[in-house]
């Protein structure tokens, strides 16, 4: 983990298997790590879709161990209670105490667990019980993207073999990357705990490759949400109360302001906002927010 501060200075920096518990032997440090939350107490959560990376870790902002969910080399599909299958990204409500994780890489579901570990909830696409199908084997950057699958289907009644973020919203509505379908799926919970669906947010619907959804952000004043487009090298621009779409930033490319293989998007509390590139992207671009014209 490295911490840097607005301008761009190196202040901190933790990680390791040093820092994490052995369970039965096994140290519980991704081998890959994936998706990284910080939450209101600046907590600090970590997922990971290396092989046997089933496990989420969550520590204080110097890297001390706090806890962990799910176990490393463990995992048994969309049904199971207790493990995870290659967790992308997490949120952690402080006020309910519960942690909701894209379980994504190898299941295809979201699952809830709250500040005992305890199962809390779980859904797939459109609130339904998650589908039993999950990726065989270990996943690999190759498989991210093929279009062996036929292609992104943004109607399709589950999710696709990606579930790559995870966010909670403005009014607590909750925001899910289906990016291997091209499409934001937009839920909320009930006065009654129930997750319920609200509707899809489809982008670039005929995009193959890597696809578009990787992740979403908003402004501080909660009046823009911000989606990164990985395949088409973008970060689009969307009212967030009525998700008009007003416009986009970017290209592929590897110039400033350009994106190879566009990952993350997340925005400061001046709302400047910060992009991260993988594979051979392997960089972190900041925009400076200016005004509205």
């Amino acid at each position: 983990m490295l911490t840097f501060s607005q301008d761009g200075e190196l202040v901190g920096e933790w990680g390791g298997e040093e820092f994490a518990p052995e369970v039965d032997g096994v140290n519980q440090w991704p081998a890959n790590v994936h998706g990284l939350f910080v939450d209101d107490e600046d907590r600090v959560w970590i997922g990971g879709n290396g092989d046997g990376d089933h496990v989420v870790l969550n520590f204080n902002a110097d890297g001390v161990f706090i806890r962990s969910i799910g176990r490393k080399g463990q995992t048994a599909g969309n049904f199971d209670r207790a493990t995870l299958g290659n967790p992308a990204d997490i949120t952690h409500d402080p006020e309910s105490g519960e942690t909701l994780i894209a379980d994504g890489y190898i299941n295809k579901r979201i699952i809830g667990f709250d500040q005992e570990g305890e199962f809390t909830r779980f859904w797939g696409a459109y609130a339904a019980s998650p589908d039993d199908e999950t990726r065989e084997g270990s996943f690999d950057q190759s498989q991210a993207s093929s279009n062996a699958d036929g292609g992104a289907d943004p109607e399709s009644k589950t999710f696709g073999d990606i579930v790559h973020c995870i966010v909670k919203g403005p009014g607590d509505r909750i925001y899910v990357c289906d990016r291997r379908n091209n499409r934001l799926q937009v839920f909320e919970t009930s006065d009654a705990g129930d997750t319920v669906f609200l509707q899809d947010i489809v982008f670039a619907p005929e995009t193959g490759g890597t696809r578009t959804v990787s992740d979403v952000a908003f402004s501080p004043d909660n009046a823009f949400m911000y989606v990164s487009d990985m395949m088409n090298g973008q970060v689009w621009i969307l009212d967030a109360k009525t998700y008009d779409f007003l416009g986009a930033v970017g290209r592929n490319g590897r110039y400033p302001g350009e994106f190879i293989w566009l990952h993350s998007v997340d925005v400061d509390s001046d709302g400047n906002i910060y992009t991260t590139e993988v594979n051979s992207g392997r960089r972190v671009q900041k925009f400076v927010f200016t005004g509205i014209k």
